[in-house]
């Protein structure tokens, strides 16, 4: 089996990884992101600031605090079947952990609890849609050593692939790639199993920073290729369906993290329609999975909407 996106870089060629790198950073996508990073507000513009303060006043007050936050350290592991015509047949059974989210904070127990979950997952392919820190700004040094923690506990035959989410920066990306968690932005991989072929294409995020591009990530991509896609949030689903994107993966909206009894989210902070922002959907030729996600964000609670991952087996229709 062989990785490559379009340019094959050998992992232990340190030297050629760094140009390549370094010709990324020269994209005009890079700059707009970077000059976005350094001029971001803390939090997202998107919620009213005041509305963190009276949930969190609200469930102290109501006694459902404890309850709350116990809940957001009691994650699920859900196992997926999705069935596609054009799927290489030495792909039928081809298996992807999908972990997304993650929001890495000092809450006691919530790294431990997810490291539990997902002890001795063998899988094909390890997906990560972003999100990885629970803040808006700070040091990537904790965030990068709890993703290794976590990366130990998994066997990944195709290794880890991920994407970055609206509360990551671009400072992720050199030491992600050092554990070996590979970044992707606006890119594609190919997975090989003899001669057929796989292809992972991964956009940066739709949400806040608005630089995802479908179209440049999926250009290497033969015409007739089966291609599953890894973005932050559902919020370029059309733009996947225009670009005959298979299968695609995303979170960002925690499935509304604190839901209404039934799961019904108030508010779920993603410009798509709700069938898109939780669990499996359909657009087109699209199949999707938005995922609830494992961590949280500014309140850290769950109501009627655990955390999850999920093992995701793809099949060929008989």
């Amino acid at each position: 089996m062989t990785v490559h996106a379009g340019q094959h870089i050998p992992d232990e060629d340190a030297t050629a990884r760094s140009e390549w790198r370094e010709a990324r950073r020269a994209k005009e996508e890079w700059r707009d992101r970077l000059l976005q990073e350094r001029g971001r507000p803390g939090g997202d513009p998107h919620i009213p600031r005041g509305l963190y303060g009276l949930l969190s006043l609200s469930l102290r007050l109501g006694g459902l605090q404890a309850r709350g936050e116990q809940n957001a350290n009691s994650p699920v592991l859900r196992e997926l079947s999705f069935t596609f015509d054009r799927l290489p047949h030495a792909f039928d059974g081809y298996s992807i952990l999908h972990l997304s989210d993650l929001h890495f904070n000092h809450r006691p127990g919530f790294l431990e609890a997810v490291c539990r979950l997902v002890q001795g997952v063998e899988v094909d392919l390890c997906a990560v849609t972003g999100d990885f820190r629970f803040g808006w700004k700070g040091p990537t040094d904790k965030v990068c050593e709890n993703i290794q923690r976590l990366m130990a506990q998994v066997t990944s035959r195709d290794g880890f692939l991920g994407v970055l989410g609206n509360h990551d920066d671009m400072a992720f990306d050199e030491p992600f790639s050092r554990i070996g968690l590979r970044l992707l932005f606006n890119e594609s991989v190919c997975i090989e199993r003899g001669d057929a072929r796989l292809w992972v294409a991964g956009v940066d995020d739709p949400h806040f920073y608005r630089c995802a591009d479908v179209a440049l990530a999926t250009r290497p991509i033969p015409e007739d290729a089966f291609r599953v896609l890894l973005a932050h949030s559902p919020e370029v689903i059309t733009q996947a369906d225009a670009h005959h994107v298979n299968l695609y993966l995303c979170g960002h909206t925690h499935g509304g993290q604190v839901c209404l009894p039934g799961g019904r989210p108030p508010m779920v902070n993603a410009r798509c329609r709700r069938k898109f922002t939780r669990g499996i959907w359909r657009y087109g030729g699209v199949q999707g999975y938005t995922s609830a996600g494992l961590g949280t964000t500014e309140v850290p609670v769950r109501f009627n909407c655990p955390p999850e991952a999920a093992i995701i087996r793809l099949h060929r229709a008989s």
